[in-house]
């Protein structure tokens, strides 16, 4: 038999019977029932097993020294920047994504994130909780640019939703698309010409921290929204510019530090931050969708049909 450690707090979404069945017979399961959060508690988890179908953990040497047995790591997502593939290698331990699975899910969290944001809802929300009745203006989409620095799937698809409400649409990315956007070759020059930016990259050695304190200054006056990933930014300067509302607003899914602890933990306090948990993708239709292809990827594995699997990112 062979063990699988499943560590998503997104299985607890699914039956035991329905994973059974994704999985088959070969193989036995043990489950976290979330992330785990300490080093050594994931390295006492993964003394026996064989795989690992993984969340957010960080994987690197340190991991990987202690564990073995481990063969394979299938990541539950699109992005694989906890996991340090040149550490992988070193191990041998093969690694894989799911790409091209949730991209119209995390377009529409993009798109609530836009309309707490131009609608006022949590404004709303708190001062009416107070008893406050205290109107205050939308922001009408017929005056207001939405500019999304790259233009990957889950880009396309938030602005395609963008445009079908009337807001105007420009994009950067490091090459010109095939899109009905107006684009531009320059983060700089997005920004300054866009009233509300939305991150849409990978999280790379080259894009850590894209988003620095230069940048950020150009974004006085305007809003961010951030569904791909917190390290991205410099949150630090984030926090500090949002405080003071330089920065008018921002919506997060993601941050530097998850589950939100220091900084991350004081930006999602402030009243101008709409913020969830990394739940973008978290409906029940786009869990199971990814959930499948995460397994498969696992059995993909351990069968031999490397061809097969979406998406390995090492080089073992």
């Amino acid at each position: 038999m062979t063990n699988v450690l499943i560590t998503p707090q997104a299985f607890t979404y699914l039956s035991s019977d329905t994973i059974k069945s994704l999985f088959g017979d070969s193989y036995t399961l043990h489950f976290t029932g979330g992330q785990v959060k300490s080093s050594s508690d994931l390295i006492d988890y993964l003394q026996d097993m064989d795989a690992c179908l993984i969340g957010s953990e960080i994987i690197n040497e340190s991991i990987l020294q202690n564990t073995p047995k481990l063969k394979f790591l299938s990541r539950f997502g699109v992005g694989y920047d906890s996991l340090n593939t040149k550490d992988l290698n070193k191990f041998k331990v093969q690694a894989s994504i799911v790409q091209n699975i949730n991209n119209e899910a995390v377009a529409r969290h993009c798109l609530s994130l836009l309309l707490g944001i131009t609608n006022n809802i949590i404004t709303q929300n708190t001062t009416l909780s107070r008893s406050i009745w205290d109107k205050g203006l939308n922001i009408s989409p017929e005056h207001t640019t939405v500019g999304l620095i790259g233009m990957g799937p889950v880009a396309k698809e938030f602005a395609k939703m963008c445009k079908f409400l009337g807001f105007n649409v420009v994009y950067f990315s490091r090459t010109k698309k095939e899109v009905p956007y107006i684009y531009f070759n320059t983060i700089e020059s997005l920004i300054k010409n866009s009233n509300i930016i939305s991150l849409h990259l990978k999280c790379t050695s080259e894009t850590t921290n894209i988003i620095d304190t230069f940048y950020l200054d150009l974004m006085k006056g305007k809003y961010l929204i951030n569904t791909a990933r917190g390290k991205l930014i410099n949150e630090t300067y984030l926090y500090k510019l949002l405080c003071e509302k330089v920065i008018l607003g921002a919506g997060l899914d993601v941050f530097t530090y998850e589950p939100s602890v220091k900084i991350s933990s004081q930006m999602r306090n402030l009243p101008n931050v709409i913020s969830t948990c990394h739940m973008a993708a978290y409906d029940s239709y786009s869990i199971l969708q990814v959930a499948t292809q995460a397994i498969n990827n696992i059995k993909y594995f351990f069968d031999n049909k490397l061809d097969k699997i979406n998406t390995l990112v090492t080089n073992v």
